[in-house]
């Protein structure tokens, strides 16, 4: 059983392993920043969400430990690569188990407790979750994946909405903002298929690659959080008008709501 103290105390290490990353060049560090800040909310979202399933109170506090050290490879990940793209550097999830395994950060734990957490990291990222995955390391896979989700969301819709935002080419994969949106990541979408990344060729390829992922979430309280933050809305908003866009919207509204009015 992980205990507060416990958690605290891996929070306190997560803040010190963090600082080190940092070169006091802002142009460099804001998306160290960036992910230090996205992995609090995540913190805070995959709580929310294990709250709505009624999990117990220690159950809680290893949602918010795997929340805490979901990216923890995403600063080796940035400081080596310079990119975000797993595609063009390094799984930032494998990443985050060889920091765990080298650090021996988590050693002091439990070892059923060590193996939920290393397979929610594992599958956190994965286009879908491995098929071997069962009991109380899918239901932890799923959480993390849906706050994952959630907060991403949050943060390009905060990135695409604001028209003074500097642009932070490492954010949106080094993609070229062309309005043409790609044949196989549109049938993707209009067949209800996560949309994979490995198709994406322009900006609007991975807009739409994040709306996509409505169709790879499990909880009730995830879908209702995306409907109540207009997230899907905010990013199609931003797609160039066409009867694509008019497309994909109709077919990711009209399966939200069909998910929340179902469940």
């Amino acid at each position: 059983m992980l205990k507060l103290s416990e958690l605290q105390q891996l929070k306190k290490w997560f803040s010190e392993y963090t600082k080190k990353f940092i070169t006091g060049d802002n142009d460099f560090d804001i998306n160290f920043y960036l992910k230090i800040a996205h992995t609090k909310r995540v913190c805070k979202e995959i709580v929310e969400i294990a709250k709505s399933i009624n999990l117990a109170e220690e159950d809680l506090l290893l949602a918010e430990l795997i929340g805490l050290f979901h990216d923890i490879g995403r600063f080796e990940q940035y400081a080596q690569f310079h990119t975000f793209s797993d595609r063009i550097s390094k799984n930032h999830a494998v990443l985050g188990l060889e920091v765990l395994t080298e650090t021996k950060v988590l050693d002091q734990l439990d070892i059923a407790l060590k193996s939920i957490v290393y397979k929610a990291i594992e599958n956190h990222n994965k286009i879908s979750i491995s098929e071997e995955i069962t009991g109380v390391y899918l239901q932890f896979s799923k959480l993390i994946r849906d706050a994952d989700k959630l907060d991403i969301y949050k943060v390009v819709t905060d990135y695409y909405g604001n028209q003074n935002a500097k642009s932070n080419q490492t954010l949106v994969l080094g993609l070229p903002d062309l309005p043409e949106i790609s044949t196989l990541i549109y049938e993707d979408i209009m067949n209800r298929r996560v949309v994979r990344m490995e198709n994406m060729v322009t900006l609007n390829d991975f807009k739409i690659v994040q709306i996509g992922w409505v169709f790879d979430i499990y909880f009730l309280k995830t879908y209702q959080l995306i409907n109540e933050r207009k997230y899907l809305e905010m990013i199609i908003k931003t797609l160039p008008e066409s009867d694509k866009t008019e497309n994909i919207k109709a077919e990711v509204l009209s399966y939200l709501k069909q998910k929340i009015k179902n469940i």
